[in-house]
């Protein structure tokens, strides 16, 4: 059985008696329907109220730890995190030889003391 969405709801270009006609035949498709129409609207809307109220719950407990993290990560990433870079002799050599080379160059004075220490940390550790 097809129904006509317009003989349903009524003419847009209807009068107030074509309105309110089309609040009598929603009632009257609802008596028709055994009340499923009301129940399907109203289980609607229920569920996204329910699924509203379930995504600021769990939204606001898991945005907690995650902002943490961030704000961890942030911070190690300012104060400049320590690591271990395993090096060969080969390899600490020719290191050693780009950073005196880099050194002769004209760069920022953050630049030449960042690369001065690192300098002289290479040659504590095996020189």
């Amino acid at each position: 059985m097809a129904i006509n969405l317009v003989a349903l709801l009524g003419d847009a270009r209807g009068c107030r008696v074509r309105r309110s006609f089309w609040a009598f035949r929603v009632c009257i498709f609802n008596v028709v329907s055994a009340g499923l129409l009301v129940t399907v609207i109203t289980v609607g809307v229920l569920f996204l109220i329910f699924a509203v109220v379930h995504y600021l719950i769990w939204g606001w407990f898991l945005s907690v730890p995650v902002t943490r993290r961030r704000q961890a990560l942030r911070s190690t990433a300012e104060t400049g995190a320590t690591f271990v870079v395993e090096f060969d002799d080969q390899e600490r050599a020719e290191l050693l030889r780009l950073l005196e080379q880099s050194l002769a160059t004209k760069a920022g004075s953050t630049q030449q003391q960042v690369r001065r220490n690192l300098l002289e940390k290479l040659r504590v550790f095996g020189a």
